[in-house]
């Protein structure tokens, strides 16, 4: 008898550690395993690498699992003015942003899907946006345009429109008192005579 029929039936082989894969945006990795059942420990990251979900499955099992699961249905943009508003929505709850800046993000947002709301947004060109801001010239809503108009404003009231500048403001006074330089002060203790 060979040692092969003493010792029985071969052992099954071990089954090969299973890749990684990626489904419905989750990382799926094997951590440990496999265990008696032939299940392996598996780990499912999110896209910002956080452990969304850790356990024991086989990898066809795993399969099935995540095909059951239906994803959250996307958000349609099919218009510019649905591209905007998704925009703000997001840009509402951010904590950096001051108040101040999204009121003024909705304001320009406003006049942008007043111009061109109802075209599609995969029609966004170069001329689109030179339609845009020709539009938004002609109403004045530009920040040069803007300053003007305050600026005409004021001055048919009679005021004058604050500038800033780097510049130090010009006196409107002349100094006429003469100082005497350095070279006269030492040209008189050259002539005082020395005791």
């Amino acid at each position: 008898m060979t040692t092969s029929t003493l010792q029985g039936p071969a052992p099954a082989k071990p089954t090969p550690r299973p890749k990684p894969f990626k489904a419905q945006g989750l990382a799926y990795s094997v951590v440990r395993g496999p265990n008696e059942a032939g299940a392996w420990y598996w780990r499912a990251r999110g896209p910002d690498g956080a452990v969304a979900w850790t356990g024991w499955a086989s990898r066809d099992e795993l399969l099935r699992t995540y095909r059951v699961v239906e994803p959250a249905p996307q958000q349609r943009l099919e218009t510019v003015k649905d591209l905007l508003t998704a925009w703000l929505d997001a840009r509402a709850n951010d904590p950096q942003l001051r108040p101040s800046s999204y009121r003024s993000y909705s304001f320009r947002a406003r006049s942008i899907i007043a111009t061109v709301g109802d075209d599609t947004a995969e029609s966004i060109s170069n001329e689109t946006l030179d339609r845009v801001q020709a539009a938004l010239l002609g109403r004045g809503l530009t920040p040069r345009a803007s300053t003007f108009t305050s600026a005409r404003w004021s001055a048919r009231r009679g005021g004058r429109l604050r500038r800033s500048s780097s510049r130090p403001e010009r006196c409107l006074c002349r100094v006429n008192a003469r100082t005497p330089g350095w070279s006269s002060r030492t040209r008189r203790q050259r002539e005082k005579p020395q005791p």
